[in-house]
């Protein structure tokens, strides 16, 4: 059976790590009597934490999916991992959504990570809504909180509940809507007036809604300056249109922990978040008519599905997790995979409750479900109807922060595998500074024909960035015209192996003014071995130098920590561009060799206590300093006689 459309919600879990986003699904799910018991992340009982490694580590490391049903409507619940080394996952799970839930922790208020979900989500222009968690924490305000949403994030954030109670005697909260108290004891709530020591701070609050939601709409708006208030039906359609529409951002009250405020939140879901339904026709491109082209929502339409996440199961091997944007996509179905053009079978689609599959005959548009052993298919990819071939836009994923290069210690054959990390090779390239002249000879007489090469090449340096040049500069026929694509080739094939420390030679003009040639002997090949010859001879003349990639590298991390972070870059042979303030904290912007980041995320980590993060792209070529430079030649000379070696 598949779902009506505008029954079902898609909703993202986002934000920093550690700020309870698992323990609230688990709290969503346990409160909609999709589970029996309310699993912890400490105990390692959550549905959607459920790697060994998860557990171990009490942390979320893979996007894992789970659905409840609440007032006739279907929510499935995408949790995200928040540490910065797993971001690209909640960036993968925002695409497959119409909303979020930015969960952010009471007392650390706006983190890194919660920066960087929330530039995602606006990205994907998807409706919000923010949940103030771990309220009954020592130290958790707030309105302090508040004031944090409001200084750092972009968005019209407004409160529709404050806590009753603070830190451990958090009890409950103050709808503002409605104006009732809710509290909770032994999990169950009961409704009640304020109380009076609240009813000002529940006026100002109150006030500031009222305002919010008559801003969505203009005639809204002159009423309410006319009659100083709105009545509540008017107040509830303009917040559930101002939500919907992504123009408000509501705030609310929870402990996950102890399951406060999470009747609540899925009310809002179910009530003011968007349906597929309302997201409406989804963009790609046709590949039949080779153009642009959209897909709509609707059952009968042809079918597009998108992979949003591969995971590995020791059990049952590949899980495809995707979701259905057109059509209704069937158990045993064969698709073709647009991205690759390969056909898929489908086998069983299943819905997903954390690591269990419950199997569906069909899964149908908005849905979100999992596929087991699909052979070619990969993160991004398409899926689609065979008759109709049609491909989604891929999913856009952050540059990485960190690379290594892996090499397995043993040949094992499936899952714990032991592997060394080895620092990745830096791109140096090779070039030179001078200018130099000289002879490559090849000579060789062995029984019957020889073989003979004979030129004379000139070197200079081009600009940076100028590739390479090769100038004919024969006359009188020294070397037949015939040879002359023989000698830019033996040159060619020469700086592709570099020459100083067998990296890429660039910048380069290569002039061939003269040489000899036999009637017999000379050949192609001799003339190729001859510019080789000669290029590595006249090149070490001409003052070699080795150059390096620089990157344009930008740090965000707390304002007191800047000193540090600008200290730290310059240590790293890093030149400062510019540092721009922004509330708590700061972007720091510098251009720092490449080879001097590899290991720039741990330390980064330990000055910011993790609340710093970077991005980093390729800037230009510089020279390496003399000393450097001879560190590295000296090393790749030894890793070149280790390979001949073996």
């Amino acid at each position: 059976m598949t779902i009506e459309i505008g029954k079902i919600r898609n909703v993202g879990v986002v934000g920093h790590g550690g700020v309870g986003k698992t323990s609230l699904v688990e709290a969503l799910l346990f409160t909609a009597g999709a589970m029996t018991r309310l699993g912890k992340v400490d105990d390692g009982s959550t549905t959607t934490d459920f790697d060994p490694d998860e557990i171990k580590r009490k942390i979320s490391i893979n996007t894992a999916v789970a659905y409840c049903d609440w007032k006739g409507h279907r929510i499935t619940l995408v949790d995200t991992p928040g540490y910065g080394d797993f971001i690209a996952d909640a960036r993968a799970a925002l695409r497959v959504v119409e909303a979020a839930i930015v969960v952010v922790d009471a007392v650390a208020g706006v983190q890194v990570q919660t920066e960087k979900v929330w530039k995602f989500a606006t990205e994907y222009a998807l409706p919000r809504a923010v949940v103030v968690n771990r309220l009954d924490r020592e130290r958790a305000d707030f309105s302090r909180t508040l004031e944090s949403l409001a200084r750092r994030l972009k968005g019209r954030l407004v409160a529709l509940q404050i806590p009753l109670g603070e830190e451990s005697s958090f009890r409950g909260y103050v709808d503002l809507v409605r104006i009732k108290a809710v509290t909770y004891a032994n999990g169950k709530a009961s409704e009640g007036e304020v109380p009076g020591d609240l009813s000002d701070r529940v006026k100002e609050y109150r006030e500031r809604l009222v305002e919010a939601a008559a801003e969505t709409d203009d005639e809204l708006l002159s009423k309410y300056l006319e009659e100083g208030s709105l009545g509540e039906p008017e107040m509830l359609r303009a917040l559930r249109a101002g939500i919907a529409g992504g123009k408000l951002v509501p705030v609310l009250c929870a402990s996950a922990a102890r399951n406060l405020g999470s009747a609540a939140l899925l009310d809002l879901v179910v009530d003011s978040l968007p349906s597929p339904a309302d997201r409406g026709e989804v963009a790609g491109t046709d590949l039949k008519a080779k153009q642009p082209g959209t897909r709509s929502p609707e059952p009968k339409a042809p079918v597009a599905a998108l992979v949003f996440k591969t995971l590995s199961d020791p059990h049952i091997g590949k899980l495809s997790l995707f979701r259905v944007y057109s059509g209704t996509l069937r158990a045993d179905a064969t698709l073709v995979n647009a991205s690759r053009s390969v056909r898929e079978r489908m086998g069983h689609v299943s819905w997903l409750m954390g690591k269990t599959q419950k199997n569906v005959e069909a899964l149908g548009p908005g849905e979100i479900g999992v596929a087991q052993k699909l052979k070619e298919t990969l993160t991004g990819d398409t899926l689609c109807d065979e008759a109709q071939p049609f491909e989604l836009p891929r999913i856009t994923f952050p540059e990485a922060s960190i690379s290594f290069a892996i090499q397995p210690k043993t040949r094992k054959r499936k899952y714990n595998v032991d592997v060394n990390l080895l620092p990745p090779r830096i791109p140096y390239k090779e070039t030179v500074k001078g200018r130099a002249e000289g002879q490559g000879k090849y000579k060789k007489q062995t029984g019957g024909r020889g073989q003979y090469g004979d030129v004379w090449l000139r070197v200079e340096p081009l600009p940076r960035g100028g590739g390479f040049e090769f100038v004919d500069d024969i006359f009188g026929g020294a070397v037949p015209r015939n040879y002359i694509p023989s000698v830019e080739k033996g040159v060619r094939d020469c700086m592709k192996k570099g020459i100083l420390a067998g990296y890429p030679i660039v910048d380069l003009r290569v002039i061939l003014y003269d040489g000899t040639y036999h009637e017999v002997d000379s050949s192609d090949m001799a003339f190729q071995i001859a510019a080789s010859l000669g290029l590595q001879k006249v090149f070490l003349d001409a003052h070699p130098i080795l150059l390096e990639p620089i990157m344009n590298v930008e740090v965000t991390a707390p304002s007191e920590v800047a000193g540090d972070i600008i200290g730290d870059l310059n240590s790293r042979r890093g030149r400062i561009v510019g540092m721009e303030p922004a509330g708590e904290t700061a972007a720091v912007r510098a251009t720092v060799p490449m080879a001097e980041m590899l290991t720039y995320e741990s330390s980064l980590r330990s000055m910011t206590g993790g609340r710093g993060a970077y991005s980093m792209e390729f800037s230009h070529y510089e020279e390496v300093p003399a000393f450097l430079a001879e560190k590295v030649t000296k090393e790749a000379k030894t890793e070149k006689e280790k390979a001949e070696k073996h």
